[in-house]
């Protein structure tokens, strides 16, 4: 496992003295293990959700022998309300949060008028309607503790309109107007928020059953992905320039510019037509 030490120094400026806590969805794998690994280390205690109990009570007992830090954890599916309603409560009443870190989310590779109603709202719910209400139960929390880091992830696909990807790429826009119109308010304020934009990671994302139906070797384009670690340590470096959109990456910045260059997205949506075809439609 990757140790942080570069990040350490910075993120022990932030805590300045005092015990503070940082609240993260998603937390049982991936990015949000990634981000519950590096920010423990750097001293700060955790509340951590994630569907999978087991799998977040084995996180917790790692990261507590490992770091000595206070670690809880809260089973939670963020497709349903009353879910989002008890992380909304521990937020509330958590008085040294001094980060929140909206990472659950998934993906589906389907034609639209395809997918299963179910899960077309549950998308919208875990990317967006989580990340919204969150969002509004910590500003008002680290308005009164004096400071504050958000960061909402986000995704390459933002930027990227694509069909097959529709409520993805949709929702995870959303995210990046969202956190970039919430630091305009706050930007008179010590909260620093941050749409984290990534491309393809080293995780079980791709693996799961909403892309079994893809081919998903193809998807991962080895040369362009990243590890957790390596996102996560981008990504916090660049809370402290205030950069609201951040890529991490050097070859998705480069890919993010050529996006916006008519060919190439017309490059990539016909690749990405060659990938939906294998889908059938209804």
């Amino acid at each position: 496992m990757k140790e942080y030490a570069y990040l350490t120094r910075f993120m022990k400026s932030i805590k300045a003295g005092k015990q503070h806590t940082a609240f993260i969805t998603g937390a049982s794998s991936g990015l949000g293990d990634a981000y519950a690994n590096a920010l423990a280390q750097s001293g700060f205690d955790l509340i951590i959700t994630a569907r999978r109990k087991e799998k977040l009570e084995e996180c917790k007992k790692v990261l507590e022998k490992k770091h000595s830090v206070s670690v809880v954890t809260i089973q939670a599916d963020l497709s349903k309300q009353d879910d989002i309603g008890r992380l909304e409560n521990e937020i509330e009443k958590s008085r040294n949060l001094c980060m929140l870190i909206n990472n659950a989310g998934f993906g589906a590779m389907d034609y639209f008028a395809a997918s299963p109603l179910s899960k077309v709202l549950d998308m919208l719910h875990v990317h967006v309607t989580a990340t919204t209400r969150l969002c509004r139960a910590a500003v008002p929390v680290m308005k009164k503790n004096g400071t504050g880091y958000i960061i909402n992830v986000s995704s390459l696909m933002a930027f990227m309109p694509l069909a097959g990807q529709v409520m993805y790429s949709a929702t995870k826009s959303y995210i990046v107007h969202f956190s970039e119109a919430l630091q305009q308010e706050l930007q008179k304020s010590s909260i620093k928020v941050q749409a984290l934009c990534p491309g393809f990671i080293a995780t079980n994302f791709l693996k799961s059953p909403e892309y079994s139906e893809s081919d998903s070797e193809a998807l991962r384009m080895d040369s362009i992905t990243m590890k957790p670690e390596k996102v996560v340590e981008e990504s916090l470096l660049a809370l402290k320039k205030r950069k609201v959109i951040f890529i991490p990456g050097m070859k998705n910045r480069l890919l993010y510019h050529i996006l916006y260059n008519r060919p190439g997205l017309w490059l990539i949506k016909k690749i990405a037509g060659r990938m939906m075809s294998s889908i059938k439609q209804e």
